[in-house]
């Protein structure tokens, strides 16, 4: 595994998102915003920074699941997530994590069934690719 491609192209994703999230005024007062393809991409990058941090401490996960693949990190990791990422406060960040968990898998395929959106929110899957970039520069020095 290419721990540079991973690192890569978390980044590239993120700013894939990013771009998906211009909104972009057409005619007649209708705008283009694919906010599908922008939770798709951030979620996508999650994954990817998850995979490489997990790399750096030895673990390797094949898995998609972010819940997994928080569970997997060395406690202190997981617990400069718990400290530097601001949730809902009826919520926690465990639970916004499993909330998150698989919404790379259920809206790549959005047209294959009804999925409930509500509850997704982009800016925290963004929270934690700027917490992943934090941890690599300080642990890892790679930024």
């Amino acid at each position: 595994m290419s721990t540079d491609i991973l690192l890569r192209n978390a980044r590239s994703f993120t700013i894939a998102a990013e771009r998906c999230l211009v909104f972009k005024p057409l005619s007649k007062g209708t705008f283009e915003l694919p906010l599908t393809p922008a939770m798709v991409n951030q979620t996508l990058s999650v994954e990817l920074y998850l995979k490489y941090i997990l790399s750096k401490q030895g673990k390797t996960i094949k898995k998609n699941i972010l819940h997994r693949l928080f569970n997997a990190l060395d406690k202190n990791t997981l617990s400069i997530y718990n400290l530097n990422i601001k949730v809902f406060p009826f919520s926690t960040f465990d639970k916004e994590v499993l909330i998150h968990s698989d919404v790379f898998t259920k809206y790549r395929y959005e047209h294959d069934g009804v999925i409930d959106g509500r509850g997704i929110d982009i800016k925290f899957l963004k929270q934690i690719c700027d917490c992943s970039e934090l941890i690599i520069k300080k642990y890892y020095s790679k930024i």
